[in-house]
């Protein structure tokens, strides 16, 4: 598979709590849509995050869509939807459990999608790929790596610590990640495995001035840096090793969103 551009992982930070109700939580994580100014070795793009609670079945979802900076016609090269359901450790902290999952990308014109489902009764996520590419089709199933760590889509990775409490600790939080774009995104990455789980760790680097607060992912030998505003909002996002940022354009408050349809 050629690779053209870099998956956009990304940008998953939205307004959360660390404990309450459903209730709460669905005002939190609600998030109009929002513009960010995505930057890597092809270029510069344009990334687009929304985010919400389903108002029927309570689910968690994050939409994402990497797009040319034109004003062409069909300018979408990836867009990734994630569902997850609001769950609780011993009644006490609220997560996110991954629910399922498609990810769509264009390379030279060709789409490649993967879906991913969670099936609790055997504790595996099923994996189903299109492509032009016979070695890129086909389904498959993978092992959860351990059913005591909490996972988390990697779409949706600030919000599961910030669910967790980590905004309002120093501590660091160990997790595995499920990579929405696998296998796709993993080729695009340069010197990354090929898994579609990763055991993760996010740390809390503290206030770097009054009004932004830093956090480190640390994944597969590599470090993602993440920057929060004054109001816990996905502000900028560096991953040196990889060429890649992605700088907020605009930002509009989730309380002016209107309330989210089910699907």
């Amino acid at each position: 598979m050629n690779k053209v551009i870099t998956y956009i992982f990304i940008l998953f930070f939205i307004n959360a709590c660390s404990t309450g109700s459903i209730i709460d939580v669905k005002k939190e994580l609600r998030q109009k849509e929002t513009t960010f100014l995505y930057t890597d070795k092809n270029g510069q793009f344009l990334f687009r995050f929304s985010a919400g609670v389903l108002k029927k079945s309570k689910a968690f979802f994050t939409k994402q869509s990497l797009e040319l900076t034109t004003s062409k016609k069909d300018n979408t090269l990836e867009q990734t939807i994630a569902f997850s359901t609001i769950g609780s450790i011993k009644k006490k902290k609220l997560i996110l459990r991954p629910r399922n999952s498609e990810y769509k990308v264009w390379f030279e014109g060709k789409q490649y999608s993967s879906k991913l489902k969670i099936i609790p009764t055997k504790q595996t996520v099923e994996l189903t790929m299109t492509s032009p590419e016979a070695k890129w089709n086909g389904v498959k199933e993978f092992k959860f790596p351990n059913t005591k760590t909490i996972t988390c889509f990697f779409s949706q990775v600030v919000d599961c610590a910030k669910l967790m409490g980590i905004l309002e600790s120093t501590k660091v939080i160990k997790f595995n990640i499920l990579w929405e774009g696998y296998p796709y995104l993993n080729e695009t990455f340069s010197g990354f495995p090929m898994e579609i789980f990763s055991k993760a760790e996010l740390e809390n680097e503290g206030k770097k001035n009054k009004n932004e607060k830093q956090f480190s992912l640390h994944v597969a030998g590599q470090t993602i840096v993440y920057v929060l505003d004054e109001k816990n909002k996905f502000k900028k996002m560096f991953w040196v090793s990889q060429g890649i940022s992605a700088v907020r354009n605009n930002s509009v408050d989730p309380e002016n969103n209107s309330e989210n349809k089910d699907e």
